[in-house]
């Protein structure tokens, strides 16, 4: 049986084509340690092993790694043109400053084409890594992602992972999200149903609002409303006052490359308190990287807290302004 579907199916020649057409679609090559498999348990599937996809256009740099990649096949396959249903990942690495770098180039060199994700069944990861480089990772991913694209069903993720960094203690992360796909799978937007973030144990954050536009790689868009919980036991534990200060708030985010005063802007709302931070990411990053802290803060906060007590003193209608344009 399984000689007969190798006949029918070529998984060589069936694996190298969906590599081609991978590599034509992104520019980035396609490399396996070696030619396709069929497997049939516990269904029809091609399997690639020792996968790696480089950047030719700066000198091959690694984008990702798998040690493992199974593309799950319609039984249509033995008698039309193949498609991919479900994709399972083992081992995926992926170099986040490689792959940013290969985003804004691809806006360099002209229009950008538009981004492109497959309609797929289910997605899984197991034991993933989201490197960003100087000794900071999310590691340990297991994600399960269902109906990406599919007008007629929505998303559904769940992801666990663990965020580390040389300077801090490991931190478990626990996501689950539902969002409306987009009727129109050539126009990567969804809107948010629901979703929750905590530790495995507790949620901090829960969201019934909000939305993710991709229009294209180096430039997403995201607005969510939320509200706070209490901070997770499982994370490394913030001082009382701050920790007071979060719960309980009604958390606004918003996320746009293209504003140039407001690349990331986050809002915590509250009865008796407010704060604003509006900042680009990177130019941050660079100042806490620098570390001249004389330096004026790359960030626009705006901040109102009624009443606040520490250690028997208590202060009454704190202000709080800094904008680093008229810092400098």
């Amino acid at each position: 049986m399984l000689l007969a579907l190798r006949w029918l199916v070529q998984p060589e020649r069936l694996g190298a084509l969906i590599l081609a057409r991978a590599e034509a679609l992104t520019g980035l090559r396609f490399a396996v340690a070696e030619p396709a498999r069929l497997g049939v348990l516990p269904a029809l599937h091609l399997q690639l092993e020792g996968l790696e996809i480089t950047d030719p256009a700066h000198g091959g740099r690694v984008i990702a790694r798998a040690d493992a990649v199974a593309l799950y096949l319609p039984l249509s396959v033995l008698h039309g043109p193949w498609q991919v249903r479900s994709i399972a990942l083992d081992g995926p690495r992926v170099y986040l400053d490689t792959l940013v770098e290969y985003a804004v180039a691809q806006d360099q060199t002209g229009p950008p084409a538009p981004p492109w994700l497959p309609a797929i069944a289910r997605l899984e990861m197991r034991d993933g890594a989201l490197i960003l480089g100087e000794g900071k990772s999310l590691h340990g991913i297991d994600l399960r992602l269902e109906q990406l694209l599919d007008p007629d069903a929505p998303l559904r993720l769940e992801a666990l992972a663990v965020w580390s960094a040389a300077s801090t203690a490991e931190i478990p992360v626990h996501l689950r999200l539902a969002a409306r796909n987009p009727a129109d799978p050539g126009r990567l937007g969804w809107a948010l149903d629901t979703l929750e973030l905590g530790d495995g144990e507790s949620v901090l954050l829960r969201a019934a609002e909000g939305r993710l536009e991709i229009p294209d790689w180096s430039r997403p868009r995201l607005a969510l409303a939320a509200r706070l919980s209490s901070w997770p036991g499982r994370w490394p534990p913030l001082p009382p006052d701050l920790a007071s200060l979060l719960e309980g708030g009604a958390l606004s985010v918003s996320f746009d490359p293209a504003d140039p005063h407001a690349v990331l802007a986050l809002e915590l709302r509250a009865p008796d308190r407010r704060l604003r931070i509006a900042t680009d990411p990177l130019r941050l990053a660079d100042w806490v990287r620098q570390g001249e802290w004389l330096a004026p803060l790359p960030a626009q906060v705006e901040g109102r807290i009624d009443r606040l007590q520490r250690e028997g003193i208590e202060i009454e209608g704190l202000r709080i302004e800094h904008d680093p344009d008229a810092a400098d």
